[in-house]
């Protein structure tokens, strides 16, 4: 299953990071956890760019170039 997170003001944002719980994300990521991958669905939440370790300072909102390879 594919989820896309919507927009967050925090440049931390990581669905990934289940066991930090100063990651903005951190509610998030255990509800989709348990939600689903308890259901047995494999679950990817991708960043984009702009958040966590990305280099840009920014998300570039509806830039098609940069969306289309993220």
């Amino acid at each position: 299953m594919l989820y896309a997170h919507g927009t967050n003001p925090a440049k931390r944002y990581n669905l990934a990071s289940l066991a930090d719980d100063g990651n903005p994300a951190y509610g998030e990521s255990l509800l989709l956890a348990a939600f689903y991958a308890a259901r047995g669905y494999i679950v990817v939440a991708p960043n984009y760019a702009g958040y966590d370790s990305s280099t840009l300072p920014y998300h570039p909102f509806l830039v098609a170039d940069q969306q289309s390879r993220t």
